[in-house]
């Protein structure tokens, strides 16, 4: 695997608005109680830098159908390969338990408020596993967490998913486990290694 570590910096610029003269009904605490001139517009720039290491898997691993038997957790990628075989076998039961405890609850959480049920993720897997497989791309270390990435490739080896998708890894009483924990995470939604991007701006209002 080739081996590099970068440094990114990602530039968050915060718009902060008082309003002090103007309000809706019923916002009670945007108007002051007593006389005050009107409100002004600020910025504040905050800026973090992240290091990760990314590695690629030269040629790309591919996950096929792997007996039950043979699945293991030792390693971020033995884990990925055991929910790529779960998936590619539509294996429900054995793809949830490649997540960790709260990110089942949370996935569980989040298809309820679409008024979905999770074990739905089947029917995804069917149409696009039925002609693809995945495999593997890159291995990215952050803190304590692996990112591996992969891609959906027809037989040929033609990248058909046209997307390199994140799943992040970490350690849980000596077991790699699928996690949630950075599914809002800047660094996981920018996906720098893919868009080679090293300096982003985001504005929050």
């Amino acid at each position: 695997m080739r081996n590099r570590a970068i440094l990114i910096s990602i530039t968050v610029l915060l718009f902060l608005t008082i309003r002090l003269l103007w309000a809706a009904p019923g916002q009670e605490g945007l108007t002051p109680a007593y006389p005050a001139q009107a409100s002004e517009q600020h910025t504040v720039t905050l800026k973090y830098s992240y290091t990760y290491e990314e590695r690629q898997f030269t040629p790309s691993y591919p996950i096929g159908p792997l007996p039950r038997n043979q699945w293991a957790f030792t390693s971020p990628e033995s884990a990925m390969i055991t929910r790529g075989a779960a998936m590619k076998q539509l294996d429900y039961e054995g793809w949830l338990g490649t997540w960790d405890d709260l990110s089942k609850s949370t996935m569980e959480q989040r298809a309820k408020e679409h008024n979905q049920e999770l074990k739905a993720v089947v029917d995804q897997w069917r149409g696009i596993l039925e002609v693809g497989r995945m495999t593997m791309v890159r291995r990215i270390q952050s803190g304590q967490y692996v990112i591996l990435t992969y891609r959906i490739v027809d037989e040929t080896g033609r990248d058909i998913g046209q997307m390199e998708l994140p799943s992040v890894f970490h350690q849980v009483d000596g077991r790699w486990q699928g996690t949630q924990d950075l599914s809002s995470d800047i660094l996981l939604l920018e996906s720098p290694w893919v868009t080679r991007e090293q300096h982003v701006e985001r504005t929050l209002q």
